[in-house]
């Protein structure tokens, strides 16, 4: 009697944060297993639909503040929150590295040692303290999150460092400050912060550029494959191949599956697939994969893998697009 439903997920670093994820949803009453996939950015929860429902599992995901949402829902773009995020953190870390740079430019060259300075030195620690708590409550929360997951899978990691020493850094400077001690590391926990967010942006931004390469190169998958049979040539569906049947790649068109050459030679273009404009030669025995465009002559090809399982088709799985086909094998 039970269900099955992917979840969307978004906001996790590591891959402590789909652990912590996973552990949640398996001890949720009703679920009868959970898989959560880091590098998919997904969840298949096996539940029971008389105990729980799809929704109320997405709820309990966004309690652990990750973004969570159902197919048909309005999908969340991660890489645009981060990089407004990351604007907002750029003008605050930017004002706090400058007057922090101020302050030791007193410290080296003994400027404003004067009362009048002193209290202009109050001033501008407390415009530091002003300006680096929203950088930490804006970019710090999802790393010290990423980093206690790290910790509750008694596996610290990289976050968890980062968020030992951003927070620490913050607070020391904070104890300091209400001490009229002078030794604050507001710019410090501000720039590790932003750098790190950075980072996480660029791999965001990376993973959508690559998404949205898998979506090309689908699109320009053909959807028929010629079929060669004793009793003459068949059209069918590329879904249809079986393995080892022959088919024909005439000149202008892409080759429907990965396959060996049988007969034939000439250039096949595999920048679809591997960026090389330059085409490049291929004769019998020669290996060809999907998506490969044949520039002139006609190809016969064996054919070494279903539609599903092609070379392009584990390229989509690790960056997913819905119009990837899931594997039958999966």
């Amino acid at each position: 009697k039970t269900e099955t439903v992917s979840l969307s997920l978004a906001g996790m670093w590591c891959a402590s944060c789909s652990w912590l994820i996973d552990e949640t949803l398996e001890r949720s009453p009703g679920v009868e297993s959970a898989d959560v996939s880091f590098l998919r950015r997904e969840a298949q929860v096996e539940y029971d639909p008389e105990l729980t429902t799809p929704r109320a599992l997405t709820r309990r995901v966004r309690r652990l503040g990750y973004r969570a949402w159902l197919s048909g829902d309005k999908a969340y773009d991660e890489e645009e929150a981060v990089y407004f995020r990351l604007l907002i953190g750029l003008v605050l870390v930017m004002n706090v590295m400058m007057i922090s740079l101020s302050l030791y430019a007193r410290k080296w060259f003994g400027w404003w040692d004067t009362p009048s300075g002193d209290a202009l030195v109050d001033f501008f620690e407390m415009v530091l303290l002003l300006g680096a708590a929203p950088v930490v409550l804006l970019l710090g929360i999802p790393i010290l999150r990423a980093g206690v997951a790290g910790l509750m899978r008694r596996r610290p990691n990289m976050h968890t460092l980062i968020a030992i020493g951003a927070f620490t850094a913050f607070g020391l400077s904070v104890r300091n400050l209400a001490l009229g001690i002078d030794r604050l590391y507001f710019d410090t926990a501000s720039a590790l912060l932003f750098l790190v967010t950075l980072g996480h942006w660029l791999e965001l931004r990376a993973r959508k550029q690559g998404s949205e390469a898998v979506e090309r190169l689908w699109k320009h998958l053909p959807q028929t494959a010629t079929w060669m049979k004793p009793d003459g040539e068949l059209v069918i569906h590329a879904d249809d191949v079986p393995i080892g049947a022959r088919v024909l790649v005439r000149p202008g068109e892409r080759f429907p599956v990965d396959g060996i050459v049988a007969a034939g030679s000439g250039d096949l273009d595999n920048s679809l697939l591997t960026g090389y404009s330059v085409p490049l030669y291929h004769e019998p025995r020669d290996e060809v994969f999907a998506g490969t465009f044949r520039v002139a002559g006609s190809f016969l090809v064996v054919t070494s893998s279903f539609v599903t399982t092609t070379s392009s088709a584990l390229i989509s799985r690790l960056l997913p697009h819905p119009l990837c086909p899931p594997s039958p094998l999966s």
